[in-house]
């Protein structure tokens, strides 16, 4: 998957909780958007504003048509009441689009002096990313907060340092991406998908052929905000570097 991941700590008891107490804390991208230590957070977590330029003139004259044409607005500010909507050729439209939360931990490709005056002194190497990514998935899989990893794989990324606002043929989802003031720490993030239910039925994922997941936005609200799993087989693929 890639070289050697690094995860920094403010204080060497935090770093010593992951190899001596084989404890990791999983958040989720609201926890991260919300978390009180602004050096870490990251409002726009999970988030996205998608930039639609029509090329030529629409005229929009029903519910259906806008859905059809403006779906992507859907969840804005801007709504189809009644009569008829001309949009002018070269008009930009802006729809927000949050995904669904999931569970992410996030590491570093770099060990560098920078990084350790920004997050701390305290260091933890992880040498073997696919195993780790494996066992963390299990565990998560094991307390019934993740679909079964062989049928909805976790997945590892580079973050990039786009904005948050792209163009409507962007593909990349929200997850992935982050302003560029956060450039410096070159990202490379895990991400895990939850569990997640409509009126107590569970939804099931939609898998793409790059074997992300993606669900319909109107499921109730189950993700937990953060959980800490221990498990010791995380030894066999980290080692301390404090």
């Amino acid at each position: 998957m890639t070289h050697s991941l690094f995860k920094y700590f403010k204080s060497e008891k935090n770093a010593k909780k992951m190899i001596t107490e084989w404890k990791i804390l999983i958040g989720t991208l609201s926890y991260y958007r919300n978390i009180e230590d602004e050096t870490k957070a990251d409002r726009n977590e999970g988030k996205k504003s998608i930039v639609t330029t029509f090329p030529k003139e629409e005229i929009i004259k029903s519910t259906e048509e806008f859905d059809s044409k403006l779906g992507f607005l859907k969840d804005s500010n801007i709504h189809y009441v009644k009569g008829t909507i001309k949009v002018e050729a070269d008009t930009n439209f802006i729809g927000d689009d949050d995904i669904p939360d999931a569970y992410i931990y996030c590491t570093s490709k770099t060990y560098s002096k920078k990084l350790k005056e920004k997050w701390g002194n305290y260091c933890v190497e992880i040498f073997d990313v696919e195993r780790f990514l494996h066992i963390i998935s299990m565990e998560l899989f094991n307390l019934w907060l993740i679909y079964d990893p062989s049928m909805v794989p976790a997945s590892g990324m580079v973050i990039k340092y786009i904005w948050h606002e792209i163009k409507d043929e962007n593909k990349i989802s929200g997850n992935w991406i982050k302003d560029i003031k956060y450039r410096d720490e070159a990202e490379f993030r895990l991400t895990f998908v939850p569990i997640i239910k409509k009126d107590g039925a569970i939804i099931q994922p939609i898998i793409d052929e790059n074997k992300s997941a993606t669900f319909a936005k109107n499921h109730d609200k189950l993700v937990l905000y953060k959980q800490i799993i221990q498990c010791k087989e995380i030894t066999t693929c980290c080692r301390k570097m404090f």
